[in-house]
C-alpha cells in the first residue's frame, strides 16, 4: 500500500484538475490523485510528526509516487475554497494559492537561477516569515489592504514570472527548507 504523507494545509492536484490544486484537507475517500486516474484515496488518517520538508522546483511541482504531484506551495486560507477571496469573501479573485504562490516566490527562484545564489537558514527564516505576514495580510488584513496588496503583489511580480518564463530554465529542486 501507497502512503503519503502531506501536511493538511500543502496543496495536491487532484485528476483532470491540474491547474487548480487542493488543500490536502480537502481530500476526500474516492479521489483520483493521479494524472493518469488511476489512483484513488482509499484512507485518510491524521498523524504528528515533528517539522517540514519543502522543496521549491521551478515548475511550483512535486512529484511524489504513482504520478502524483503535489504544490511546493501551500493554501494560505483553508477555510475557503482553492481560490484567493478578499474583502471579507465578497470578492473571488480567478487566482488559485498554487499560482499565487508560484508568484510569491519567483524572485527567489529567479535569485538561484541567475546567480546561483544559495540561501542560509536565517534568509530563509527571514523570507519565510514575511511570506505568513504578507498572507496573514492577504487573508485578515482590511479590505483596503487586501486588494492594495494583491495589486502591489502582482505589479510587481508578474513581470518576475514572465522574465523567468522566457528564460526556460529546467531544473529540479532548488532548495529545501526543513522546519
Amino acid at each position: 500500500r501507497e502512503v503519503i504523507e502531506i501536511t493538511p494545509n500543502h496543496l495536491i492536484f487532484l485528476y483532470n484538475q491540474s491547474n487548480n490544486p487542493i488543500a490536502a484537507s480537502k481530500l476526500h475517500i474516492g479521489d483520483v490523485l493521479d494524472a493518469a486516474g488511476k489512483h484513488r484515496v482509499k484512507h485518510i488518517q491524521t498523524i504528528r510528526r515533528k517539522g517540514v520538508y519543502t522543496p521549491l522546483t521551478i515548475s511550483g511541482r512535486v512529484p511524489l509516487i504513482l504520478g502524483i504531484e503535489a504544490s511546493c506551495y501551500v493554501t494560505i486560507d483553508p477555510d475557503h475554497a482553492s481560490y484567493l477571496t478578499l474583502a471579507g469573501s465578497m470578492i473571488q479573485v480567478p487566482v488559485t494559492f498554487h499560482t499565487l504562490g508560484h508568484v510569491w516566490f519567483a524572485p527567489l527562484r529567479l535569485m538561484v537561477i541567475t546567480f546561483g545564489m544559495t540561501l542560509s537558514s536565517s534568509n530563509k527564516s527571514y523570507f519565510l516569515a514575511l511570506s505568513l505576514e504578507v498572507a496573514n495580510q492577504l487573508i485578515r488584513g482590511n479590505s483596503a489592504v487586501q486588494v492594495g496588496l494583491f495589486a502591489a503583489l502582482i505589479v510587481c511580480l508578474m513581470p518576475l514570472v514572465a522574465l523567468e518564463f522566457v528564460m526556460d530554465h529546467h531544473e529540479p529542486a532548488l532548495f529545501c527548507v526543513a522546519v
